[in-house]
């Protein structure tokens, strides 16, 4: 599993479960809060009737006629109040007078109710104990909203409990209030979760990106590729791993690189030198002069072949060493090709071979010049020396949508098949068809390396009994 996911998939958990519990938590506490708001003002209301009752109830008044009309006028009564965003037009308060055994003397919304015990309940029988007196009752048992809350006041004369004042409030506003409540937490919980997980997709990505970058790096290097550290962000500790990674990497592939060119290079002059050394020694002896000349050429030879080699090496490890082209020409590639060919014209009527270049124009890119005058001068170079005489060189430029490339054709023997596989391998040569010694095995492989310098590729497009065709493809610079 990614790192990614496994971020992305935790902090998912983790706001999930939070924004739950949060979400339960804060509505669990939203009713006892209402309720107790509610509550508390009903005590106080309860407290104010029950003393304007208590005079007339020493009295001996009969409540039903005194409160009828006050009661019959505050249940018809209509008004405008607007609280905050809801609007209220008439109160929903009810009240009810006991007298001191639970008796119902009066009922402010309910004249059945009147001369009814209701010395049972809660907040009737608490108060005339002495106690608060408070309860709870729905008028539909599955409905929570049809709650009403009784808050009780004892009516005190001469010290003695003569009645109760139970004051009656439903609770539908403020259950809108706390539907509404619970909706508003709910949205913000939504949008902070939302907001919260984007957060942490982000974080994710800016975590791991680089991690991904590193892998991808790692993996390329892995495979052979050229490849340049990738920008890394701002993280310091990432940008320490990538650059402990480069190094590592560095370390590695300069050891291995030197085991395998002090090898390959040991191999290479070990024929040329053993051919210096035994006309070395021959010439101690004071040959005759012909051979004398003889040998001092096979020295001359093999000389430049070392020197050949060795140049060819270097330039190999500067280009193998370099991640990008430190100079950047505007190079028409036709122009290109034609400037190189005229540089082995001589050469290639020395040997008895047609050289000629032609295509459809190759478009312009930007590159190095000298580094591709020296790749085609490889391909031209091998061409040549497998080009029987009388036989042709054909070179050709082109392009098309994504890319401009270089042909080099010639009419020679072809590649065998066990060998195709083998002709960009480094220090890997074969037999020249005239009897001629083998090359270095290094020009290909140089051209390869500057094509892959300049974002593109040489390859063997076809090789048979009639010629040779490889060709450099340009494709990431063309301008």
């Amino acid at each position: 599993m990614k790192i990614r996911t496994v971020i992305l998939c935790s902090f998912s958990i983790l706001i999930a479960t939070g924004a739950a519990f949060f979400y339960h938590w804060t509505t669990q506490s939203i009713r006892p809060s209402y309720l107790k708001v509610v509550e508390e003002s009903l005590v106080d209301t309860s407290r104010l009737f029950s003393s304007l009752l208590t005079d007339r109830m020493g009295n001996g008044e009969d409540l039903t006629f005194t409160l009828e009309e006050p009661a019959r006028k505050f249940r018809e009564d209509r008004f405008f109040a607007q609280i905050y965003d809801a609007s209220k037009t008439e109160s929903d308060l009810q009240f009810y007078v006991t007298d001191s055994q639970g008796i119902i003397l009066f009922h402010s919304h309910r004249n059945e109710e009147i001369g009814k015990d209701y010395s049972r309940w809660n907040d009737v029988r608490l108060t005339l104990e002495g106690e608060y007196g408070a309860r709870s009752t729905r008028l539909d048992p599955d409905d929570p909203s049809t709650s009403q809350l009784h808050v009780a006041a004892p009516i005190v004369l001469k010290a003695e409990i003569v009645g109760v004042l139970t004051v009656i409030k439903p609770i539908g506003w403020p259950y809108q209030f706390m539907e509404e409540a619970r909706f508003h937490i709910l949205k913000g919980v939504i949008l902070i979760t939302v907001a919260t997980f984007l957060v942490a997709f982000l974080l994710s990505r800016w975590l791991t990106n680089p991690i991904e970058k590193i892998t991808g790096y790692a993996a390329r290097v892995s495979r052979g590729e050229r490849a340049a550290l990738p920008r890394l962000g701002v993280a310091s500790e990432v940008k320490r791993l990538g650059r402990a990674v480069e190094d590592m990497k560095n370390s590695l592939e300069g050891k291995k690189y030197v085991e395998s060119y002090v090898a390959s290079l040991t191999h290479e002059i070990k024929s040329p030198m053993s051919g210096i050394r035994a006309a070395a020694e021959i010439l101690k002896e004071n040959p005759p002069e012909e051979k004398r000349q003889q040998f001092l050429e096979i020295i001359r030879t093999e000389g430049d072949r070392v020197h050949r080699i060795i140049d060819q090496m270097l330039t190999l490890v500067e280009l193998e060493g370099a991640e990008s082209l430190d100079k950047m020409d505007r190079i028409e590639i036709h122009d290109l090709a034609k400037r190189v060919c005229e540089e082995f014209r001589a050469q290639a009527e020395v040997q008895g071979i047609y050289l000629q270049v032609g295509g459809t124009g190759g478009g312009v890119i930007q590159g190095d010049r000298r580094l591709l005058e020296i790749a085609l001068s490889n391909l031209l170079s091998n061409a040549l020396a497998f080009t029987p005489e009388g036989g042709t060189v054909a070179v050709e430029t082109g392009e098309d949508e994504r890319s401009s490339w270089v042909s080099v054709k010639d009419s020679g023997p072809g590649i065998p098949d066990y060998a195709r596989s083998r002709v960009f391998e480094r220090f890997y040569s074969l037999p020249r068809p005239n009897g001629g010694k083998k090359s270095s095995g290094l020009g290909l492989t140089l051209a390869q390396e500057i094509a892959s310098l300049h974002g593109g590729r040489v390859e063997l497009v076809s090789s048979s009994t009639e010629g040779t065709n490889i060709q450099i493809v340009l494709g990431h610079f063309r301008g």
